[in-house]
C-alpha cells in the first residue's frame, strides 16, 4: 500500500489538465465536420480531472491531434472513490448541449466498481428523461431505430 499510494503521488505530479472552456468551439466544429470520417457515435473517456471544467491535456491531444476523433457525443466518465462504504450517486453535467457531457460517479469502497453497468443505467435513465437520444448517428440505421453505439477510450 505504502508503495502504491507514492507512486500515485508521483505519476499524478505529471499530469497536466486543460480548461475546457477553450474547446467548447473545437467541440462542436468537429462534431458537425463531415469530412473527418466519424468513431463512433458516442466516445467515451473515462477521466481525471477533478473539477468540471477541466480534462487531462492527454485527452485533448487523443481527441484533436493526429488522428481526430469526431463521434455525435462525447462522454467523459469520472469516478471517484468515497469514504462511505455503501455509497453510489452520480451526476450528470451537460458542457456542451447535445454534444459534450461529463459522468461523476460516486461510488463507496464495498460498492462493486463496475464502471460500464452504471454507466448504462445513467444513460437509461437520460434516455427516459428525454435528455438525451440514443439513436445512431448514421441516416441508414436511424430509419431503422438501430440504437447508436458506444467506443471506450481509456487512456493510462
Amino acid at each position: 500500500m505504502f508503495g502504491w499510494y507514492f507512486g500515485r503521488k508521483i505519476k499524478n505530479r505529471y499530469i497536466t489538465f486543460a480548461d475546457l472552456n477553450k474547446y467548447t468551439d473545437l467541440f462542436r466544429d468537429l462534431a458537425e465536420d463531415e469530412t473527418v470520417p466519424k468513431i463512433a457515435t458516442n466516445l467515451v473517456y473515462i477521466i481525471r480531472a477533478n473539477r468540471k471544467d477541466q480534462v487531462e491535456s492527454k485527452v485533448i491531444y487523443s481527441i484533436f491531434h493526429k488522428q481526430p476523433k469526431r463521434a455525435d457525443k462525447y462522454w467523459f466518465i469520472h469516478v471517484d472513490r468515497v469514504t462511505d462504504p455503501n455509497r453510489f450517486e452520480y451526476h450528470v453535467t451537460t458542457l456542451i448541449p447535445g454534444i459534450l457531457f461529463r459522468v461523476d460517479f460516486e461510488i463507496g469502497f464495498k460498492v462493486e466498481p463496475k464502471i460500464n453497468l452504471y454507466f448504462r443505467e445513467v444513460i437509461e435513465d437520460l434516455v427516459k428523461n428525454g435528455e438525451v437520444k440514443l439513436e445512431s448517428g448514421y441516416e441508414s440505421l436511424r430509419k431503422y431505430n438501430v440504437p447508436g453505439d458506444f467506443k471506450f477510450v481509456n487512456i493510462e
